[in-house]
């Protein structure tokens, strides 16, 4: 298994360095539409409803992205395509995210929910997986020792516990406090700084997981790439508009 996405995919050999980074054409500020109030200390970046978005200071590459189910459609995608093929797949989409660990058949490593659809991971049992459940506007994150266990759910997205990673390199990560979902592309930094970041907004550590990331992490919303390397992904996280 290999923890930061497969290279059996069809990749280019570019480096970390060649990252791009950019600005949404639509990134200005829509006070009063979004009912999202959170205690982040990130500057304010952009905001639509069910959707605001943060980037740290002087850090052109970190975003943090809160989203509220129960204003927009948390969803899962299975199946390759580049960012820009997993946008074309989705409808409305608002933004699009890399998803957690694959192998090289595109099997995901770990479970995932797609349609209500339980697609099983091939080494579910071997490593701590935790999955975000989304139902009807609920999300609730659980560990899952093994694909038996996984419950019924309109769409779910797994990946490691904390502690099944390490290193300073870019993370994808997702954590649920009072039923909103944050997305975190994060880079250069350790899932222990990682950690401590989000339980300092008041992120509850049992509710956070780390997707893919490495070379895969990339982020894409409204049309726009935020954080996008040309990689081939097996899997996706959508973010929609009802």
């Amino acid at each position: 298994m290999e923890l930061f996405g497969s290279l059996a995919a069809p990749d280019s050999s570019e480096e970390a360095s060649r990252y791009q980074f950019g600005v949404p054409s639509e990134s200005t500020p829509k006070p009063g539409n979004s009912l999202i109030t959170t205690s982040i200390t990130w500057p304010f970046y952009y905001e639509e409803p069910g959707l605001t978005i943060y980037k740290e200071a002087d850090q052109s590459s970190n975003y943090l992205f809160v989203v509220d189910p129960t204003q927009k459609i948390v969803s899962v995608q299975n199946g390759w395509g580049r960012l820009a093929d997993q946008w074309d797949k989705a409808i409305n989409p608002v933004c699009v995210f890399n998803g957690s660990y694959y192998e090289s058949s595109g099997t995901p490593t770990s479970p995932l929910i797609v349609d209500g659809v339980v697609v099983p991971g091939q080494y579910t049992e071997d490593y701590s997986f935790r999955m975000l459940y989304i139902t009807n506007g609920r999300l609730t994150v659980k560990e899952i020792p093994s694909n038996s266990e996984v419950e019924s759910a309109d769409a779910a997205m797994s990946g490691l516990e904390p502690g099944g990673v390490n290193g300073v390199t870019n993370y994808t990560v997702i954590s649920v406090k009072d039923n909103l979902l944050y997305v975190s592309i994060i880079q250069n930094r350790s899932p222990s700084q990682i950690v401590e970041l989000l339980t300092g907004f008041g992120v509850p550590e049992q509710n956070i997981i780390f997707l893919d990331g490495g070379l895969s992490s990339a982020a894409e919303c409204n049309g726009e790439a935020l954080f996008v390397r040309d990689r081939i992904f097996a899997n996706a996280l959508v973010i929609s508009n009802p």
